[in-house]
């Protein structure tokens, strides 16, 4: 997933990551693929968090973050992902909806100034990725 972030030019300003082993390894196996790097926050929060408790963290995310990368847990990261999408491919959607597995990414994209602002169904998915599908 590292490699096709970077083939993508998806490297995040910030990244929202549970402080759980698996997460933080998660995180580091991406990384490494990566060029460049932004703000890592490690978050006890996001350990087995519901989906509100993902909004909640990701609406305090410094507006100069203009990319946010957010490494949970399910079932909480699917829902969170899944209710903030109002629209997108709908192929993704329903993968997304059936299983969101380990490592998978789901690129959303919103239409504000802050992320203050993000709601449930504002959310744009770009597209949905499983490890399987870059194999």
């Amino acid at each position: 997933m590292g490699n096709f972030m970077r083939r993508k030019k998806l490297v995040p300003d910030l990244v929202l990551c549970s402080s759980a082993v698996r997460a933080r390894q998660t995180w580091e196996a991406v990384s490494e693929k990566l060029a460049s790097q932004g703000e890592v926050r490690q978050l006890r929060s996001l350990y087995l968090a519901t989906p509100s408790r993902f909004l909640q963290t990701l609406r305090r995310a410094p507006s100069e973050a203009k990319t946010v990368l957010m490494i949970g847990h399910n079932p909480g990261m699917e829902n969170f992902a899944l209710r903030l999408c109002g629209s997108g491919p709908e192929a993704d959607l329903d993968q997304m909806d059936a299983k969101f597995p380990t490592a998978a990414l789901a690129e959303i994209s919103f239409d504000v100034e802050d992320w203050t602002e993000v709601r449930e169904g504002d959310g744009v998915l770009v597209r949905f990725v499983r490890p399987k599908d870059l194999a």
